[in-house]
C-alpha cells in the first residue's frame, strides 16, 4: 500500500512519518520522499544546527515527478510506503495521488487541509486520516469513522515524541489496511538484518490494537562490535553475500568492509531500484569531481577527511555507477567519509579504501562520527562528537553560514 503524506508546509509531516517509522514493521515499510528538500531521517535528530547544515535543498521539476511516480509503481512488493511529498500545493504534484493507493492529511492550517483532502479525493485515493496539527497542546482522537480524525502534537523536529495515542492508532490503521505479514529472508547467503534484529533480541516489540505481533529494529552502533561478530561467526561459508535491510550508514557500511576484509564478496539491496547492487572496488585518480560526484578531501595531521556531493536529486543510475572514479588520499590515516549517499555507493567508497579505521557521518546526532571498520575490532561502534581536524569544522562552519546567507 503507497500513502502519500500531504499538508501545507511546517505541519510537521517529515516529523510524523519518522514517528510512525519507529513504530511499524522495519521489514514491510519503506520511506518515498517526493520533494526536494533535502531532508531524511537524520533530519529529526537531536543536533538540529548540524541536521540544517548538511541540509541540500532544491528545485524539483516535471520530470522529477514522474521519474518518482514511475518508481512507486515498481513498490508493489513492499507492504507499506510512506510517501513525503512535501507542502506546495501544486498541479504537477497531482499525479502522486493517482499513483498511490491512499492518503494522510496533516495539516496546521484547517482550511488548507481541506483543500488537500479534496486533491487526494478527487484522484480516486483512499483517505486514512485527516489530522489537525500543533506545537502545543494536547492529543486528541476525535474518531475512527469514516476515517481516523484528531489532532497531534509537539511534531517538532528533534524532539523525541513520547508514545502518542493517535500516531500508534495511525500505525496499527495502516498496517491493517495493508495487510502487512511478516516475511524474512533465508538464503543460505542473505544477509537479512531484520531477521538478525529479532534474533539478537534488537527489536522494540508491541501488539497493534487489531492483535498482530509487530517487530521494530533498533540496531544501535555502541552494539555494533557484538552485530559484527556475530556476522562474522555465521556468515563465512559462502563467497558472496547478499545484504538486505540494512538501513542505516554505519551499519551498511560495517557489513561490507567486514565481508571484504574476510575476501568475501558483496552486494546490497537497492530499496530504489529493487535489486541488488554490487559493492565493487573503485578506481582512484587526482580528481575532485567524477560522475554525478564532487568530492572535498581535507587532510590533517591525523586523519584524512572526504566529503562527497551529489549533482543530480537522485543518483540512483548505476551507469553512473560504473564510471565512478574516487580520490586518491592517504591510506596510512584514518578515514572520515560524510555525504547522503545510496548505500551501495557509500559501500564501495569504503571498501575501495585500506585505511585503518573508517568512520562515517550521521547528520543530526550528538556523537556523529561512527567507526564501521578499524584493524582492532573493539574500536568498531564508537562514535566521536567532534570533526576530525579544525579544517573540518571550519569546512562545516562555512556551510551554515553559506545556508544561512540563502
Amino acid at each position: 500500500m503507497k500513502i502519500v503524506f500531504c499538508g501545507p508546509p511546517h505541519s510537521g509531516k517529515t516529523v510524523l512519518i519518522d514517528n510512525l517509522r519507529k513504530i511499524m514493521p522495519s521489514d514491510g515499510v519503506f520511506i518515498d520522499r517526493i520533494h526536494l528538500d533535502g531532508e531524511g531521517i537524520w533530519s529529526n535528530y537531536p543536533n538540529q544546527d548540524m541536521a540544517q547544515t548538511v541540509r541540500n535543498k532544491q528545485s524539483y521539476d516535471i520530470h522529477f515527478i514522474r521519474q518518482k511516480c514511475e518508481e512507486l509503481s515498481r513498490y508493489d512488493d513492499i507492504p507499506i510506503v510512506l510517501v513525503d511529498i512535501g507542502g506546495k500545493l501544486a498541479e504537477d504534484k497531482h499525479q502522486i495521488f493517482e499513483a498511490a493507493d491512499a492518503f494522510v492529511v496533516i495539516s496546521a492550517d484547517h482550511e488548507m487541509g481541506l483543500l488537500w483532502q479534496s486533491v487526494g479525493t478527487e484522484h480516486n485515493c483512499h483517505c486514512l486520516a485527516v489530522l489537525d496539527s500543533s506545537l502545543h497542546g494536547t492529543d486528541q482522537i476525535y474518531g475512527y469513522e469514516p476515517y481516523l480524525t484528531g489532532c497531534v502534537t509537539n511534531l517538532e523536529r528533534g524532539k523525541t515524541m513520547p508514545t502518542q495515542e493517535i500516531v500508534t492508532a495511525l500505525a496499527d490503521i495502516i498496517i491493517k489496511e495493508a495487510g502487512y505479514k511478516a516475511r524474512y529472508r533465508n538464503a543460505y547467503n542473505e544477509i537479512d538484518f531484520n531477521r538478525i534484529a529479532v534474533e539478537l533480541g534488537m527489536t522494540n516489540d508491541r501488539t497493534t490494537r487489531y492483535g498482530q505481533v509487530i517487530h521494530t529494529n533498533v540496531f544501535d552502533s555502541a552494539n555494533a562490535m557484538q552485530i559484527c561478530k556475530y556476522l562474522q561467526g555465521r556468515y563465512a561459508s559462502a563467497d558472496k553475500y547478499l545484504i538486505y535491510g540494512a538501513r542505516a550508514n554505519w551499519l551498511s557500511a560495517m557489513t561490507a568492509c567486514m565481508l571484504n576484509a574476510n575476501n568475501k564478496q558483496s552486494e546490497i539491496y537497492d530499496t530504489i531500484t529493487m535489486k541488488y547492487i554490487p559493492v565493487r572496488h573503485l578506481p582512484k585518480s587526482d580528481i575532485t569531481e567524477s560522475k554525478a560526484l564532487r568530492y572535498k578531501v581535507i587532510e590533517s595531521d591525523n586523519a584524512v577527511f572526504i566529503d562527497i556531493l551529489l549533482d543530480k536529486p537522485v543518483y540512483s543510475d548505476t551507469d553512473d555507477y560504473q564510471q565512478c572514479v574516487i580520490p586518491v588520499i592517504n591510506e596510512d590515516k584514518p578515514l572520515y567519509v560524510s555525504g547522503r549517499l545510496p548505500l551501495w555507493l557509500l559501500d564501495a567508497i569504503m571498501i575501495s579504501y585500506n585505511s585503518p579505521v573508517k568512520y562515517v557521518f550521521q547528520p543530526g546526532r550528538h556523537t556523529p562520527w561512527i567507526c564501521c571498520f578499524a584493524q582492532d575490532i573493539s574500536a568498531i561502534g564508537t562514535s566521536l562528537s567532534t570533526h576530525p581536524s579544525e579544517d573540518v569544522c571550519r569546512y562545516f562552519e562555512q556551510m551554515r553560514e553559506e545556508k544561512m546567507r540563502k
